[in-house]
């Protein structure tokens, strides 16, 4: 070590500067070179039926060594490119490959035990990641002829299940021990609570407001006038930086798609960002950021620079 910085003392400053250039040209051309040598990837893909005693067989993909990506990013590139991976899982595909898994005397399953059917299995689709399957049970908890309703536990004692939900928006993150439930099922419990009566109108107040006996006809009575819908909406919060894609899917699918669903709706979205670097930000990376700004036509007006 002290060898090192005596010739590194030692050194013109011109000198220390090519030595620098040689050393991060070198590693530039280890890295091409490793690039260039990674050409296939390998994943499972089902035996054909006639082939017996095999659980899966193995394709691979070519991956060019043009392709100037990561190994890891050129890889998903090249996955999703084929339809190998999917970014998106739809609900009716969802349960066609369920249906045929699930056991006919078993009333519920665990979504992680779903999860670890898509990792484990290769006849099931290769999902980019969980969330895309909890995206696809979400859709199919909410439509209108849902293939299961949800749930957050079960109680063996009382042999119900808790939060139960069936054809209704799923929750915006599904609980770690959450339950795929049947459709049959989930609606014999559901129509066995019973239904509490109306409330009765109430003013802007809170005081109820009292029926109004209808002219002309003893005895009858009619109800307050329906108060108006709400027509705008509007909300912000702040995204997780550490799972930013999924709170992002979630916020889309809880509520923006919720919002699409009213006849002649306009969503509209706008994507605030504010950052803070106490010792300041690098003068290298407030360039590649308003270039990036830019090409990305960020409002002029509202993105920039502060001290």
């Amino acid at each position: 070590m002290n060898d090192t910085r005596f010739m590194q003392q030692q050194l013109t400053q011109g000198q220390a500067a090519d030595a620098q250039e040689k050393a991060r040209n070198n590693k530039e051309g280890a890295r091409r070179a490793i690039r260039a040598a990674w050409s296939h990837v390998l994943y499972a893909v089902k035996t054909p039926d006639t082939e017996l005693g095999k659980a899966f067989d193995l394709e691979h993909l070519g991956l060019s060594a043009k392709d100037r990506n990561a190994i890891p990013a050129g890889v998903y590139d090249k996955a999703k490119a084929d339809d190998i991976v999917k970014e998106r899982l739809g609900a009716e595909s969802l349960w066609l490959k369920l249906k045929d898994l699930w056991p006919t005397e078993t009333p519920h399953l665990a979504s992680g035990e779903v999860a670890e059917w898509f990792s484990a299995h290769a006849y099931m689709p290769k999902l980019r990641d969980r969330v895309v399957l909890e995206t696809s049970i979400r859709e199919a908890i909410g439509k209108f002829d849902a293939p299961f309703g949800y749930a957050e536990g079960f109680d063996q004692a009382t042999g119900r299940y808790a939060g139960l939900i069936y054809a209704k928006a799923a929750p915006e993150i599904l609980a770690p021990h959450g339950l795929l439930v049947r459709a049959e099922v989930a609606k014999q419990q559901i129509s066995s609570v019973p239904v509490p009566p109306p409330a009765p109108p109430t003013g802007a107040d809170g005081s109820t407001v009292p029926t109004v006996p209808k002219s002309g006809t003893p005895g009858a009575s009619i109800t307050a006038p329906v108060p108006t819908k709400p027509r705008r909406f509007f909300g912000s919060v702040e995204i997780d930086m550490n799972r930013p894609v999924k709170a992002f899917d979630a916020i889309l699918n809880a509520v923006v798609m919720e919002l699409q669903r009213s006849t002649g709706a306009k969503v509209k979205l706008t994507l605030e960002i504010e950052a803070e670097a106490p010792s300041g930000f690098k003068e290298e990376d407030v360039g590649v950021v308003r270039d990036n700004t830019k090409q990305l036509k960020f409002t002029p007006g509202s993105t920039g620079f502060s001290d």
